[in-house]
């Protein structure tokens, strides 16, 4: 009996324990977000003159079933006009893009992004 209590207790206290490899990803973005970003957020190369810049945004995707779509950058843009959105931007530009395979938070492939978020003049 002791032994079993033994091993459940350290079974409990070495999951406390473990390292987690998991990275927050982007929540879904709902269609309704989706659309509305589209309307208010226009993508830019570089950010105009006169751009009142609020902060940086990042996206992160990652396909952990063979089902699920393989991010992309079209995937990312989206997520992060959602994101600039939520900030009150108006445009977004100096897109980072950075798309990978299998790796260690356990997602066959992870899409990351990052772009300057900002009010256009």
């Amino acid at each position: 009996m002791r032994i079993a209590v033994l091993i459940v207790a350290l079974g409990v206290l070495g999951g406390c324990t473990a390292p987690s490899y998991q990275r927050p990803t982007t929540e879904a973005v709902s269609v309704l977000d989706l659309r509305e970003a589209k309307k208010a957020v226009k993508v830019y190369e570089t950010v105009p003159p006169g751009a009142t810049q609020i902060t940086t945004v990042d996206a992160m995707r990652c396909k952990k079933r063979g089902m699920d779509v393989d991010p992309d950058e079209e995937m990312i843009t989206n997520d992060l006009m959602v994101a600039a959105l939520a900030r009150d931007a108006t445009g977004i530009a100096e897109f980072e893009f950075n798309i990978r395979g299998p790796n260690r938070y356990g997602c066959a492939h992870l899409g990351e992004g990052s772009a300057k978020a900002f009010v256009a003049p």
